[in-house]
């Protein structure tokens, strides 16, 4: 499998300092970011995807806790009706 990578904390602080530099860069008068529009684009492209996979993985924990809440009722009322 993959390597743990490192705390989440530090995940947390990295892409906070990610935020500051792209703040920075939209206070700057509009002009074509050349050097690193290529990177733009494709950091772009990864918050998409970690934005669709987070959505998807609470979706499944909201299911699977509905599952849990209906199998408890479904026993509670089965133990109920003996």
């Amino acid at each position: 499998g993959a390597m743990p990578g490192p705390p989440l904390k530090q995940y947390e602080l990295t892409l906070q300092n990610a935020q500051r530099v792209l703040i920075s860069l939209l206070e700057q008068p509009a002009k074509p970011w050349v050097p690193f529009d290529a990177l733009l684009h494709e950091l772009g492209q990864q918050l998409a995807l970690l934005r669709r996979r987070s959505a998807a993985c609470q979706l499944q924990r909201g299911l699977r806790a509905a599952r849990a809440r209906r199998a408890e009722g479904q026993t509670w009322r089965g133990s109920d009706q003996r």
